[in-house]
């Protein structure tokens, strides 16, 4: 009787382990497989799919992967999503441009949006409100002059202000972060509620100083990427209290921006409409029926967000990289300045509008800058909003994109040697400035920032006028890296000083 009980405990054994065999292979393929016709690309390990494989730079991995095997449309396996990145210039247009009409949504999960869900415009979904509130944005910036003499004009007086401010650290050693970001938030604050902020404002340097916590608290940054590619991780402690941060930060910032329009209802008058919130504050309420139901506070705020955080992270970042550039390449520098003082001199305003065409290597320098340093690696993840066909691919409904501005930076198809530093690339046979579809750090198609135009003025003219007023070196002692910084949402570089002289 014992052999049979023991031979019936094999059995019963060998069926768990079957089942158990059978269930686990079951559930390996179904983690293993593709949606039909799907473009190819690693799976990395169950459950976890390729996150340990990202390090740092994950734009740069999927680049690597894309020219070593898998092409420039590829797709990840991240934990159960099945994600599409793309990585050239050619794969981007037909993406986002001639596809742009599916592959504009935004996922409902984002790391910023998680505050707000749908409301602003960055991470607000593709739709008609979308498309709507754009329109009305552009037309309403427009108004203000936005890539026009009016807007300039603000940017020449904040550009003296800044030019004045530098002139009482000649000499000393100057951290170029705060400054900038005081200066680009300005131009934002002006055109969103038609106030700037002194330099030594110490509540406007702290909220300055969340800013950058948000986006490059060098602790929390590499969490923080990952948990935007991955947003389960958020609920895992490690993650937790690094997104738990973001979210409290934001929060702060949604209340700065709130005061600024509680201020602007107790003022408000019909016939005196004075900045961006007014006038949504009058098609709150004087526009049809449409504009009543899309035009709530809740919305105005989280478009204040998006303007303050975008206007003030992105473009001073793009600014400080290519101040280092020009340390660490003075042969450029020297150039530059050539440019400068031929063209506008010691006293005028610098002018994107007049003198930008009249200064090809100024521009080229600019352009490489921002090709060799991409401040925001991998865009907003796009969601697409229905099937499609991309580079002979199946991209399901439903499925992520990430749209790789590092890789279509860095291709050397477009790039020979990209790695280089050169600004003559973008200068033609005749030593004309050559615009490039390759460059894209605002990137194209329905989620092409509106801010673009404004930032590009902002670049040129902040640029030009801290090179026409001082000359730049690097502090005693220190060597910033131009290769190195701080990655999470936005690439920065890492903290620095440099010294000023006047010229």
């Amino acid at each position: 009787m014992a052999s049979n009980i023991a031979l019936e405990l094999c059995k019963c054994m060998y069926t768990t382990w079957t089942s158990v065999a059978v269930i686990a292979v079951s559930l390996l393929y179904i983690w293993w497989r593709r949606p039909p016709n799907f473009p190819p690309g690693p799976r990395g390990l169950p459950l976890l799919g390729v996150l340990p494989y990202l390090g740092r730079f994950p734009a740069e991995v999927f680049k690597k992967w894309s020219l070593e095997k898998y092409g420039p449309v590829m797709s990840i396996r991240m934990g159960r999503s099945d994600v599409v990145v793309v990585n050239t210039g050619d794969s981007f247009r037909e993406a986002f441009v001639e596809q742009g009409a599916y592959t504009s949504g935004r996922p409902p999960d984002t790391m910023i949006g998680q505050v707000t869900g749908d409301m602003g415009l960055v991470f607000k979904d593709y739709s008609a409100n979308f498309k709507a509130t754009k329109k009305w944005i552009l037309r309403t910036l427009s108004q203000y002059g936005l890539g026009k003499k009016g807007m300039e004009e603000k940017i020449q007086e904040e550009a003296d202000c800044l030019a004045d401010y530098l002139r009482t650290k000649v000499g000393k050693p100057v951290n170029f972060k705060l400054s900038l970001y005081c200066l680009t938030s300005n131009v934002v604050s002006l055109i969103m509620s038609g106030r700037r902020y002194d330099y030594e404002d110490e509540e406007h340097k702290k909220r300055l100083k969340l800013i950058h916590l948000i986006f490059g608290d060098p602790n929390d940054a590499p969490k923080l990427l990952l948990v935007d590619l991955f947003p389960t991780l958020k609920y895992l402690p490690i993650f937790k209290t690094a997104n738990d941060k973001l979210r409290s930060r934001m929060k702060t910032v949604l209340g700065f921006t709130r005061s600024n329009i509680e201020e602007h209802k107790k003022t408000f008058e019909k016939d005196d409409i004075r900045d961006f919130i007014d006038t949504f504050l009058a098609e709150m309420k004087f526009g049809n029926e449409t504009s009543r139901d899309n035009f709530t506070e809740d919305e105005l705020n989280a478009l204040f967000r998006d303007f303050f955080l975008a206007g003030s992270e992105t473009t001073s970042t793009n600014i400080l990289w290519i101040l280092l550039l020009l340390v660490h390449y003075p042969e450029h520098t020297t150039k530059v300045i050539e440019e400068i003082d031929a063209i506008i001199g010691p006293n005028a305003s610098p002018s994107s509008t007049t003198h930008s065409s009249q200064m090809p290597f100024t521009c080229a320098f600019i352009q490489e800058s921002m090709r060799y340093r991409t401040s925001v690696p991998l865009s907003a993840q796009h969601y697409c909003q229905k099937t499609f066909q991309l580079n002979g691919y199946t991209i399901p409904k439903g499925t992520l994109i990430y749209p790789n501005i590092w890789g279509v930076h860095n291709d050397p198809k477009s790039w020979p040697n990209p790695s280089k530093f050169d600004p003559y690339r973008h200068i033609d046979e005749k030593g004309n400035y050559r615009n490039s579809s390759n460059v894209i750090p605002f990137l194209i198609g329905p989620r092409t920032c509106v801010g673009e135009a404004l930032a590009r003025q902002e670049i040129f003219i902040f640029l030009v006028k801290i090179l026409q007023k001082f000359e730049v070196k690097p502090a005693p002692g220190e060597t910033p890296s131009i290769t190195d910084g701080v990655n999470s949402l936005v690439f920065s570089p890492h903290s620095f000083n440099l010294i000023l002289q006047e010229r």
